[in-house]
């Protein structure tokens, strides 16, 4: 059974019109057929124009209508991961089995490696914390903002790589992914979205939920940030 979409709720305070309410609907409703198609065919099936439907995208706070289906399409996913568990309200998902975030911060977390920490923007505040507080507990720790990881990795760091992101699609963050991928250690991710490509990349994603679901320019209060630091002081805590 297809799962049900409240448009309103979703895209809250944004004074849609209801012609622009049935054609997010549509989009919901058919993501993968609306991903083939393309614009024209959503357009034609929806009684509108391109440009029209390219407004509404901007309205709702995209660059454009393939970020509109590309974030319509990760809301609508079904994906499901077989290491998926819950734990203290978040959903987190290893390539190793592991059962627990005992295990979890064992594994990844401890004083045999280094850490390095890397996020932009908002997610800057919460690295910034948490390398404050390792320094302190006397772990080998490098924060990376204005850093490329080629330039500090060494083979014996043995490193394990947290990386914020809350839509799981910074670029930034993909990249420092994608270098220490190619050297060599762990990644360990903290995103809003579990079928993010942040979080497929990591080999330990952890998912935390957000309320405002499509709020691409952070202008809405959220817990995000803290929840952030909140869950990593409780996974340091249990090395």
């Amino acid at each position: 059974m297809s799962k049900t979409f409240h448009v309103g709720r979703i895209f809250k305070n944004q004074n849609l019109s209801d012609s622009e309410v049935k054609i997010l609907e549509y989009i919901f409703t058919n993501p993968e057929k609306i991903k083939k198609e393309g614009i024209r065919q959503l357009a034609k099936s929806n009684f509108t124009s391109t440009a029209s439907i390219i407004r509404l995208a901007k309205k709702l706070g995209y660059s454009g209508y393939n970020e509109l289906i590309f974030d319509i399409k990760r809301m609508t996913s079904d994906t499901l991961h077989s290491n998926t568990y819950k734990e203290n309200d978040f959903m987190w998902n290893s390539k190793k089995p592991l059962t627990n975030f005992n295990e979890l911060s064992k594994t990844y977390l401890n004083k045999e490696k280094y850490i390095y920490l890397y996020g932009e923007g908002f997610c800057e505040f919460v690295t910034g914390y948490i390398h404050r507080k390792l320094l302190v507990k006397k772990y080998n720790v490098i924060l990376l903002h204005g850093l490329e990881i080629p330039i500090v990795y060494e083979q014996d760091h043995n490193p394990t790589l947290i990386v914020i992101s809350k839509s799981g699609e910074n670029f930034a963050c993909i990249r420092k992914i994608e270098q220490l991928t190619n050297l060599g250690g762990d990644i360990l991710s903290i995103t809003s979205n579990s079928n993010s490509s942040i979080s497929v990349m990591s080999d330990v994603s952890l998912s935390i939920p957000v309320r405002y679901i499509t709020d691409s320019k952070n202008e809405e209060f959220t817990t995000f940030y803290g929840d952030s630091i909140n869950l990593l002081e409780d996974l340091f805590s249990r090395v």
